[in-house]
């Protein structure tokens, strides 16, 4: 599968093979991109679950605007729980909806407290609410949140955006070396290094080989890894590899494989 021959090389542009492709640039080849797309989508997921209302519960912390609603309900939610200590002393919220008039439209809205439920005033069965000044549909009763989503645990909600990014930059190293195996110059590379790599037991073993090639009087180094240990020996015994590199930047390289 390796190629230890220059000759071997189709001329630019070229294609990698099926195989080359499930090694080195398929999404999930060593559990690379594939991988950090799920983290960041199942992050994405959990964030959006937990935290649906906290952008809600900023704008009215931010621009509050105090005024009166009719409460229409109280009801306590058994789905969700906020965790104690002891057998039974986790505490269900208790959910309130309550309706208003801004500039003559009627808004309804709901929020929910672990605590003490707002007292409506017995003369009109009203309540105290706070509603964002700047999107009137945003409101919560006072001493309620919108949010099931602890203002302690804020930055959960950067793990969606930091997954992503990795996922990102995972994607660009991916395409880049796509791109040198296509337009690159072929050279061939010692291999002077290889062994496993220290992963996770859910990953999987996986090996390691590095190369080092000589250009324009400087070596350059790259690495290949895989779960395919028979390939990484492969490389260990034919003590070099022909490597794509780039010529404008030689540090970049991809090793060609049949």
């Amino acid at each position: 599968m390796i190629a230890t021959s220059v000759d071997a090389v189709p001329p630019a542009p070229r294609e990698p093979s099926a195989a080359a492709w499930r090694a080195q640039f398929a999404i999930w080849a060593k559990g690379g991109v594939g991988g950090q797309l799920v983290v960041a989508l199942l992050a994405t997921a959990i964030a959006v679950f937990v935290g649906w209302g906290t952008p809600v519960d900023l704008a009215i912390a931010n621009a509050p605007v105090r005024q009166r609603a009719e409460l229409l309900s109280t009801r306590e939610n058994t789905h969700i729980s906020e965790g104690g200590h002891g057998r039974g002393s986790s505490r269900h919220p208790h959910i309130l909806r309550f309706a208003y008039v801004v500039d003559g439209q009627r808004f309804e809205g709901e929020s929910h407290t672990y605590g003490r439920l707002p007292s409506a005033d017995p003369a009109d069965g009203t309540i105290e609410i706070e509603r964002c000044a700047w999107r009137p549909g945003w409101a919560r009763a006072v001493g309620t949140e919108v949010s099931y989503f602890p203002p302690g645990m804020l930055l959960f909600s950067l793990a969606p955006l930091a997954a992503l990014i990795g996922a990102g930059f995972a994607l660009r190293a991916r395409n880049i070396q796509l791109r040198t195996f296509r337009t690159g110059e072929p050279i061939l590379a010692e291999i002077y290094k290889h062994g496993r790599l220290r992963t996770g037991r859910r990953t999987g073993p996986m090996w390691i080989a590095f190369w080092r090639y000589p250009l324009e009087g400087q070596t350059y180094r790259g690495s290949f890894s895989s779960n395919d240990e028979s390939l990484i020996r492969e490389m260990a015994a034919a003590k070099q590899l022909v490597v794509l590199c780039d010529p404008a930047r030689p540090r970049r390289s991809v090793a060609y494989l049949e």
